[in-house]
């Protein structure tokens, strides 16, 4: 917005100018010479007043630009207020619960314990515990945020049956899932995360994913599901899942394994290089080709969320069309989603 400004001021300068030049060159004609330079009057009388129809309308898009760009900043600044506050307000909800689990514990101790049991011991560090990577979702992966954008991947699944979610946190996919009538469990290795999710009256399990598919029985999930989990792994781990998911979807079972998009600057400096937990940036084409390597059909890649910025068009075709890749590159979505289907 900046540089759009300052370049229609610079255009307001050289109008400017030039109008004082013809002033200039009007001042000339005095007397009898202006009497037999009647056309050539008139030619720069015309050609002042087109540049002063110029002038009008660059004054007129310099201060639409200076009010939008002091009210978007006004605008954005307000929103940003508002989202510090309702994450605060959610860190201080989900604390406040925690409290009252840690008072049940210590009113145990009242009652004449002197020493906490190994699951009491395990009960409190999981609780202090959430004040880690729970917070860190809850300031950066607002749940709303996050439930609105697995709508879109609700009805890729088989229309019943049973839905794990790997990496299920505080439980938004599996909310979803069972609002259509379908019935979800999810697995996660964060028991801060998963408190979260059984409040809300869900079925997960504490575990690692790897270990938690073996266990299961061959064809035993109708659709398998995965968010934002992929970039915490190592690649041969990767690997694997996708292997071990395919044993152990029915046929016509689906797997949708979501991460963050490397081909987008934005999402990669933005959002994978926030988290301190992210391994590795996965390629989609690689993504695609290990599914249909591990035996999946119809693979395809959905990508999803663009960001809210991007360069904006000109008047230019030729400048339009590097804007267009510099897009591409610099705001394309910030996710997206491998899809194989178990045929």
């Amino acid at each position: 917005m900046q540089r759009y400004i300052e370049g229609l001021e610079k255009e307001e300068r050289e109008l400017e100018k030039k109008i004082k030049e013809i002033d200039k060159e009007l001042e000339k004609f005095k007397g009898i010479k202006a009497f037999f330079s009647i056309p050539a009057i008139i030619q720069l009388f015309k050609e002042k007043e087109e540049l002063l129809l110029k002038l009008t309308d660059i004054k007129d898009k310099k201060w639409d630009a200076l009010s939008n760009n002091h009210s978007t900043l006004h605008f954005k600044s307000i929103i940003w207020q508002l989202d510090r506050l309702s994450s605060i307000y959610n860190d201080v909800r989900t604390l406040l619960l925690e409290f009252n689990e840690i008072g049940e514990i210590l009113d145990k101790l009242k009652k004449g314990k002197e020493n906490l049991t190994e699951e009491e011991q395990k009960e409190i560090k999981s609780i202090i515990e959430l004040a880690g990577y729970p917070s860190f979702e809850r300031r950066f992966r607002k749940e709303e945020d996050v439930k609105s954008s697995f709508e879109n991947y609700l009805n890729l699944f088989p229309e019943k049956g049973l839905i794990l979610d790997l990496g299920c946190g505080r439980g938004e996919f599996l909310e979803l899932v069972e609002s259509t009538g379908r019935f979800g469990i999810g697995v996660d290795i964060d028991e801060g995360m998963l408190k979260i999710a059984k409040r809300k009256g869900l079925k997960v399990f504490h575990g690692d994913l790897i270990d938690f598919l073996k266990k299961k029985e061959d064809e035993s999930f109708d659709g398998i599901f995965s968010s934002q989990v992929i970039e915490h792994l190592d690649f041969s781990i990767v690997k694997e899942l996708i292997s071990i998911a395919l044993k152990k979807l029915k046929k016509g079972g689906v797997l949708i394994l979501e991460t963050i998009n490397p081909l987008s600057w934005f999402s990669f400096s933005q959002i994978f290089l926030l988290d301190p937990t992210h391994r590795f940036a996965v390629h989609p084409e690689l993504m695609r080709f290990l599914f249909e390597k591990s035996g999946f059909s119809e693979v395809e890649i959905i990508f999803s969320q663009p960001p809210d910025i991007k360069l904006k068009e000109t008047d230019n075709p030729i400048i339009n069309y590097n804007i267009d890749l510099i897009n591409k590159h610099l705001f394309a979505e910030t996710n997206f989603a491998v899809k194989g289907i178990k045929l």
